[in-house]
């Protein structure tokens, strides 16, 4: 009980900060329950695209082992998101992707991330990191720290690109990562 009161008071105070621009007392919860909490909350503002598989559960899969995954575990074992209880699935290989509707990678080499990036593109799934650069190589969405505060990046021309819809509240308080050749 504890456990979903604290659960709730995270997804309420992230969600404020993403509407009304408030201070987290870091001290209060790790980086890890502050990126599960804001994972949360993004999915609020995405609409994914109308012709993917639709499946009972909201399914996060995180692809690779890192301190993050227990906090996404952990944060999402007893909440539903978009009116569908979720379901974590943790693997380490590629060929493991099953239908999801966000894919978390943990740094991997640059090769691997290529394809997991096409596999996802397949299904049809948000790709989230928290690795530096990601945004670059093609994750829509990607966490970083800044003045000790989570903060995270949109790479937009991708996200639209693989067919999801970013309102325009979650893109004013992103970093909007643009590819190389636009200024």
């Amino acid at each position: 009980m504890k456990k979903n009161i604290r659960i709730i008071l995270l997804s309420i105070i992230l969600f404020q900060t993403l509407i009304i621009p408030l201070k987290i007392f870091a001290q209060n919860f790790t980086e890890n329950e502050v990126k599960a909490a804001y994972i949360k909350n993004i999915c609020q503002f995405v609409t994914w695209p109308e012709n993917r598989i639709v499946t009972e559960n909201f399914t996060i899969v995180i692809f690779g082992k890192a301190d993050i995954n227990s906090a996404i575990e952990n944060f999402f074992s007893k909440i539903s998101l978009n009116g569908k209880p979720t379901k974590i699935k943790t693997i380490t290989k590629i060929d493991e992707i099953i239908d999801c509707d966000i894919l978390f990678i943990n740094a991997t080499s640059n090769e691997r991330l290529a394809k997991l990036l096409d596999k996802a593109k397949v299904k049809k799934s948000l790709i989230i990191s928290d690795t530096k650069g990601y945004a670059d190589y093609g994750c829509h969405i990607n966490f970083y720290l800044k003045n000790q505060k989570v903060k995270f990046e949109i790479n937009l021309n991708k996200a639209v690109e693989d067919g999801f819809y970013i309102q325009s509240l979650l893109l004013d308080y992103a970093k909007i990562i643009k590819p190389k050749n636009e200024k």
